[in-house]
């Protein structure tokens, strides 16, 4: 998770998104990177997020549920524990909340074990979609910084207009940054 932080923070933060979708673990729990202490890793990139974008509602994704059994009891800690923060976070007032990947997801929704297939990649844009929705409530106005709001326009990435009406779609440009990191 400390990679992700790393490499969010000046290309995504920098733009004020009023929604930051993060998904991120499992690249601990195969590296045998502490997954005990996985959920305070999270809990970092979360305070640091907002530490960045006050304003934001952060929604993270669960993990991904695995084909190969030796991994279940270890991705099923590290959600649980990241669960049980993002809902101790949420109860003290922040706009954050977990959205599960685990129900409906199947094995060969990940094509290397890891990395979601574009069949996957729907399932958890639908997924995110869905949670953006059913927390409009906390979506605040986008903050205007007077920079681009597209991820990389020397690559021909699009994104979108901050203006309300297209709120879902800045959150899904979000979206597809942080998970493409």
């Amino acid at each position: 998770m400390p990679e992700v932080a790393e490499k969010a923070n000046p290309s995504v933060l920098s733009r004020q998104p009023n929604i930051v979708l993060v998904q991120a673990g499992s690249n601990d729990i195969f590296g045998n990177f502490s997954t005990a202490t996985a959920h305070l890793r999270m809990g970092n990139l979360i305070d640091g997020i907002l530490a960045k974008v006050p304003l934001a509602v952060v929604l993270v994704g669960g993990l991904y549920p695995q084909a190969d059994a030796r991994w279940t009891a270890a991705f099923d800690s590290v959600n649980g524990n990241i669960r049980a923060l993002v809902a101790r976070k949420k109860a003290a007032g922040q706009a954050v909340d977990f959205v599960d990947f685990r129900a409906g997801f199947v094995p060969s929704d990940l094509g290397d074990g890891t990395h979601p297939t574009d069949a996957g990649y729907l399932k958890q844009g639908a997924r995110f979609y869905d949670a953006i929705v059913a927390h409009q409530a906390w979506i605040m106005e986008p903050v205007d910084t007077g920079a681009s709001d597209y991820v990389d326009e020397s690559r021909g990435k699009s994104g979108c207009d901050k203006v309300q009406a297209s709120i879902l779609m800045s959150g899904f440009a979000t979206l597809m940054a942080l998970i493409l990191l």
